[in-house]
């Protein structure tokens, strides 16, 4: 009878040392995402080119049917120097002129969307570039 109640003990102790250990891991990562960027989550969705303006580094892109509501319509991507630009086959970055209308990309971003008509999202983290 002692000895179960040890074993109890010891395997209560234990759980609260591991939900401890996971806890502590959890909020530090989230903490990490907080600092970098703020509040707020990344998003993706997929679209295809419409157009290409490399002096105003702008995109218009058409979101497909399968996206959600919010990502169906065309938008304006602004592009930074902070965005990425890759093929997905190569895995290799390419540069805003290397996008053509009709191209099928997905596009990652974080922060706020104008809704505007066409909408506009500024802070595009990826544009992933694919071939159909």
């Amino acid at each position: 009878m002692k000895f179960s109640k040890v074993l109890i003990i010891v395997i209560i102790f234990l759980f609260f040392v591991t939900g401890g250990i996971l806890g502590y891991n959890l909020g530090r990562n989230v903490e990490k995402k907080e600092r970098l960027y703020g509040n707020e989550s990344f998003r993706s969705f997929w679209a295809v080119v419409k157009t290409v303006d490399e002096e105003h580094k702008l995109i218009l892109v058409s979101g497909i049917p399968e996206n959600d509501i919010n990502h169906r319509g065309e938008s304006y991507l602004t592009i930074s120097d902070k965005t990425v630009i890759m093929d997905f086959i190569t895995q290799k970055n390419v540069k805003l002129s290397d996008l053509k209308e009709g191209d099928s990309v997905r596009i990652t971003y974080h922060g706020l969307v104008m809704l505007t008509s066409p909408s506009q999202i500024r802070d595009v983290d990826l544009i992933t570039r694919h071939e159909d």
